[in-house]
């Protein structure tokens, strides 16, 4: 929700790409961060959980850039399945989150991981938003050295 209402009112903080990917990372030091920051929706290893891809061996899938490019920016390159859903239901209340199925019964993922089985007679309207569901990083307490241990941390492989 953080992304979704940080788009939608701004205070957002710029990190400048080309600074970060200069940096020299600290992969212990971003094996914290990552568990602190990236396990709550993503997986590592065994640990973590499923909303956002698995990051294990993200760095066989792209390279040092692009992966700094998905963290500083996530709503640019949102991927197929990962896309965010306003849910409006008849009563007033609203989901945000991963639409996961949508017919006789609507169930959403939201960022926290909890799971929401809505009957679809009580829905009375979905939009899907261009907004990733991934926080940006000054949403999460990062600045560019936390970006690029974790960086260095991702692109070991084997994780």
């Amino acid at each position: 929700m953080k992304s979704l209402l940080a788009h939608l009112f701004g205070s957002e903080q710029h990190l400048d790409e080309a600074t970060i990917n200069r940096l020299e990372g600290n992969a212990a030091n971003g094996k914290v961060l990552a568990a602190r920051n990236c396990l709550t929706c993503h997986r590592i290893g065994a640990s973590g959980n499923e909303i956002g891809p698995y990051l294990s061996e993200i760095g066989q899938k792209m390279d040092a850039p692009t992966l700094v490019n998905a963290i500083v920016q996530p709503d640019a390159a949102i991927g197929f399945g990962s896309e965010s859903w306003l849910i409006r239901l008849k009563n007033g209340a609203v989901l945000y989150g991963l639409l996961q199925s949508n017919g006789p019964v609507v169930t959403v993922l939201d960022s926290q991981g909890r799971r929401f089985v809505i009957p679809g007679a009580e829905v009375a309207e979905k939009r899907q938003v261009p907004v990733s569901l991934m926080p940006k990083p000054a949403q999460m307490g990062l600045l560019a050295q936390d970006i690029a241990d974790i960086r260095a941390y991702l692109m070991q492989g084997d994780l």
